[in-house]
């Protein structure tokens, strides 16, 4: 069986060794490929040391300087990554991920039963546990189907190729939202998550600035909203609209960065 796991990345050249550490040690039963697609300069250390790894694919397009925004959607380098890809099964990630022991024994052990299956990841806090959120609910001629998050899972190829690449239209918030309904819409697609095993998603402290993701999830209740009021017979339900489970845009333009300013400097101030 063969896998590619897809990451696309911008410095952080330590979590991508820690991302590629975990693969090794996981993967060792499949035949796998790490797609890497880094906006760092092509005589950067992370382009030269990914270049030098026998089982990484390096597509290094040196398109963002130091401190300055990146170029495109996230989703543009994810689509680049898996046209890439060669792999029966595809695995998009962060650079700031690692694979949890026994997830790929665990894959093996379902594959053959599903087209998709959702890893449970670390989101957000880790008090939480490593979990795969149910976000709603696609109903078509009274077949209800439950929408799981697709951020990380292991999808076929050949389902990617039916649904479409990633809605570029997206900054960097959404995808999984938006891939579980395409994938919901296909005729007997077979969803499931893996019951062993996880994904450890380390949320380093950035400085984004929203309201990307506010823009992103009303984009989407946007996009969704207009196709099912097109498509008889068609119901996407997620209990509220997207849009309505996010705090009004000054709790993220102005409350937000002030609370991730105190978060870095206790978080420096621990490091001493």
């Amino acid at each position: 069986m063969d896998v590619s796991i897809v990451v696309c990345t911008y410095g952080r050249l330590d979590g991508l060794k820690r991302l590629v550490s975990s693969v090794r040690r996981e993967f060792s039963k499949v035949n796998f490929e790490i797609v890497v697609v880094a906006s760092d300069a092509l005589d950067s250390e992370k382009c030269f040391w990914a270049s030098e790894q026998p089982d990484l694919v390096l597509l290094c397009l040196a398109d963002r300087a130091p401190g300055k925004k990146r170029a495109q959607s996230l989703y543009y380098y994810e689509n680049l990554g898996i046209q890439k890809a060669s792999g029966d099964w595809i695995f998009i990630t962060n650079d700031d991920s690692e694979f949890d022991i026994g997830t790929v024994d665990c894959f093996l052990e379902m594959a053959n039963e599903h087209d998709v299956l959702v890893l449970p990841a670390e989101l957000d806090d880790s008090s939480l546990g490593k979990r795969a959120p149910v976000i709603g609910h696609l109903t078509e001629n009274g077949k209800r189907v439950e929408l799981v998050l697709l951020d990380f899972a292991f999808i076929k190829s050949s389902i990617l190729e039916t649904i479409g690449p990633s809605d570029e239209n997206l900054d960097w918030y959404g995808a999984g939202v938006d891939r579980a309904i395409r994938v919901a819409l296909l005729p007997d697609s077979r969803v499931g998550i893996l019951s062993s095993g996880g994904l450890t998603h380390h949320l380093d402290l950035e400085n984004r600035t929203p309201p990307h993701s506010y823009l992103d999830l009303k984009y989407l209740d946007d996009k969704w909203g207009s196709f099912a009021e097109s498509r008889k017979g068609l119901e996407i339900d997620f209990g509220s609209k997207l849009k309505s489970r996010i705090l009004p845009l000054f709790w993220y333009t102005k409350v937000w960065p002030s609370l991730a300013l105190i978060r870095r400097r206790i978080a420096g101030n621990l490091g001493h």
